[in-house]
């Protein structure tokens, strides 16, 4: 029996963000961000909330976080889609991470135009199962890829 859950694509003030935003929460596990951020975006992906909101500067202030966490990552790229494979096992872990910075460019640069930004998950006409939000990283696959932590944001 094939495993396989439904991702919901996120639309983000009224722009679809890269499928793979849905699992940017994974990201946050996979290169080690400070719990408040990952705590951030796993709310951020979790579907069970329809529709969201957050005051820009904290989208901005966690999504720099990631972003800047998954720069620092050069050189890890291999650890990496080696954490996205055992989670995703479809995925094409090179075009997942691509997509996980494309999907923080646009967030912060909407942000950027609005004091409050909304979100929510689109819903698909096919039946979804729950889901398990924990990311999971399989042996060999620490959370702490790369080293130490990046700062914690300003609340």
């Amino acid at each position: 029996m094939e495993n396989s859950i439904a991702i919901l694509p996120i639309i983000f003030e009224e722009q679809p963000l890269p499928l793979v935003a849905f699992f940017l929460d994974a990201a946050a596990k996979i290169v080690s961000v400070p719990d408040s951020t990952f705590e951030w975006f796993w709310r951020f992906c979790d579907p069970a909330t329809p529709r969201k909101e957050e005051r820009s500067e904290v989208i901005i202030a966690h999504a720099e976080i990631l972003a800047a966490r998954l720069r620092a990552m050069t050189g890890f790229e291999r650890e990496i889609d080696c954490c996205i494979r055992m989670q995703y096992p479809q995925a094409e872990a090179a075009a997942v991470r691509l997509d996980w910075v494309m999907s923080l460019q646009m967030m912060m640069q909407i942000a950027q135009t609005r004091p409050v930004c909304h979100w929510r998950s689109c819903e698909t006409t096919r039946e979804t199962k729950r889901l398990d939000r924990t990311p999971r990283l399989g042996p060999g696959c620490n959370s702490n890829i790369g080293g130490a932590r990046v700062g914690e944001p300003d609340r």
